[in-house]
C-alpha cells in the first residue's frame, strides 16, 4: 500500500500540474480583460453573480456546486453550474474571484484581497508600517485616499 504521504505528494504534484498546464494558461486572458474591464478591479463590486445553467449551454454533466467567496467584509456562499464549457475558476473569475483550487474547490477569493495580501507580503517587514503602506497604496490603486 502507498504510503499518506506519498499519496498526498502525489495529489499535490497533480494538483499544480492542472494549474500549470490547463487552468493558468486559460485564465490569462480572462484575467487581462476583465482587469481592463473594471478599471483594474475597481468596478468589480459591479459585476453580476454567476448565471449559467443547463438550459443556456449544450454541455451535458452539470454540476451545481457550492463556493464559499471571501471578501473585505464578508464570506459569502455562492452556487455556480459547472460544466465543461464553463469551468468553475473561468465563471468565478468573471466575477473578481479566484479559485483555491484548479478543480475540486470549495473558496473563491475577492482578487482584490489577493491583490492586497500580495502587496503586504511584497513589504516583507511583519509590522504596522509595512501593513499600513500596502493598504494605503492599494486604496489609492481603487481611486480612494486616506
Amino acid at each position: 500500500a502507498e504510503s499518506p504521504s506519498k499519496s498526498y505528494r502525489q495529489s499535490k504534484t497533480n494538483q499544480w500540474e492542472t494549474w500549470d498546464t490547463e487552468v493558468i494558461p486559460r485564465l490569462v486572458p480572462l484575467w487581462t480583460r476583465m482587469f481592463f474591464e473594471t478599471k483594474g478591479w475597481r468596478d468589480v463590486y459591479k459585476l453580476p453573480l454567476p448565471q449559467r445553467n443547463a438550459a443556456t449551454c449544450a454541455c451535458k454533466g452539470h454540476v451545481i456546486h457550492k463556493v464559499s467567496a471571501v471578501y473585505f467584509t464578508e464570506i459569502k456562499d455562492i452556487v455556480i453550474d459547472i460544466c465543461a464549457c464553463t469551468p468553475a475558476a473561468d465563471q468565478l473569475l468573471e466575477v473578481g474571484l479566484f479559485p483555491c483550487a484548479p478543480v475540486r474547490l470549495s473558496v473563491a477569493v475577492d482578487v482584490r484581497v489577493l491583490d492586497m495580501v500580495r502587496r503586504l507580503f511584497l513589504r516583507v517587514a511583519p509590522n504596522n508600517t509595512a501593513y499600513t503602506e500596502a493598504y494605503e497604496e492599494f486604496l489609492d490603486e481603487l481611486g480612494f485616499s486616506l
